[in-house]
């Protein structure tokens, strides 16, 4: 027969794991934090990939993020040339921020990049064979 342990000691137990997942939450936090910046110091010294992956992983930790998906959308329509991963995280941008200043400038970059998708503006067409 096993005892079982004081209720007491399962409350302690149970605000400490409290206390220490709120803590890792606020670590996660400014690690999100800490990535997103070094993202825009890439973007600065145009270094778009490493300004992508430092975006992408800042969205790891922090997924709701509206910057940071718009940044990623930028970096990825103007500069690395992945229409499909702009238009995934404009969309996520407008989801989360619905009445931000440029939405309109985003709703038509999103229009925009879906009517050249449609058209297949940017596609490698090379892999296809004419014969």
């Amino acid at each position: 027969f096993r005892s079982r342990p004081p209720l007491n000691s399962l409350y302690k137990s149970f605000s400490s794991f409290q206390k220490a997942s709120k803590q890792v939450q606020e670590l996660s936090q400014d690690a999100a934090v800490a990535h997103y910046n070094l993202g825009v110091m890439y973007m600065k010294q145009a270094a778009y990939s490493e300004a992508a992956n430092e975006f992408e992983y800042a969205l790891t930790l922090n997924p709701s993020s509206p910057s940071t998906h718009y940044n990623l959308a930028v970096i990825y329509e103007t500069y690395l040339k992945y229409p499909d991963r702009a238009i995934r995280h404009y969309e996520a941008y407008v989801r989360l921020l619905p009445q931000a200043r440029d939405a309109k400038d985003v709703e038509y970059r999103l229009y925009r990049l879906r009517m050249n998708r449609e058209k297949g503006v940017g596609k490698d067409l090379s892999r296809n064979s004419l014969d």
